[in-house]
């Protein structure tokens, strides 16, 4: 009992925990509305960037976050920091024109990427991609996916689960020996429970 109550508490404190910390930021993302400037039905207007989609003609002037993939279509002295792709610490100078697909990402000067943005110049662009199918979101996928095991972890899980197997045949064991010495059956389970608590590798519980 005193294990079930402390795994329920601890759950329940989890749960609030997460729930305070979502809130939180749920609250400061309300008040952080980044918006951008696109051209739709021949109209400027300002919207956030969340409602950017492909198809969009976006404005770009400095310190302007890029809110999607797109080509550009005209600029003027337009420098982009893509530090966050390429690792560059200087601006990048985009042009428009035209590229071979295969351009590696770092020499594609004629696309701007989401998550970069404008440190001077201006210009215009066609949004080609949003979301998860921008390179940003690639990466973010990329980061998000599980890594394999290696040889070590691997080891460590195998000679967990022997341990386990152990454990449980001594409680096995244990209870059956308790039971043919006409032990309290409650005193023999509480006590092959206990056992197969204190055995059991921390890596399980």
């Amino acid at each position: 009992m005193i294990i079930l109550v402390i795994i329920l508490f601890s759950t329940l404190l989890g749960f609030w925990q997460e729930r305070t910390a979502g809130n939180a930021v749920a609250r400061l993302l309300e008040l952080i509305h980044i918006t951008c400037t696109v051209i739709r039905d021949k109209e400027k207007k300002e919207i956030p960037i969340e409602e950017v989609v492909p198809g969009d003609i976006i404005n770009l002037s400095a310190g302007d976050v890029i809110p999607a993939d797109s080509l550009i279509i005209s600029e003027d002295e337009l420098f982009i920091d893509e530090a966050s792709f390429t690792g560059e610490t200087f601006p990048v100078e985009k042009q428009a024109g035209v590229l071979p697909e295969q351009t590696p990402l770092g020499k594609r000067t004629n696309s701007l990427f989401m998550g970069s943005h404008v440190v001077s110049g201006t210009g215009t662009a066609l949004v080609m991609a949003t979301g998860m199918n921008t390179e940003f979101g690639h990466i973010s996928q990329s980061i998000t996916r599980k890594a394999p095991l290696t040889d070590f972890e691997r080891g460590v899980k195998r000679f967990g689960y022997l341990l386990m197997e152990i454990t449980l045949v001594m409680v096995i064991l244990i209870f059956g020996i308790n039971v043919m010495l006409h032990k309290p059956i409650l005193d023999s389970l509480l006590f092959t429970l206990a056992i197969a608590v204190g055995l059991t590798p921390s890596y399980f519980l």
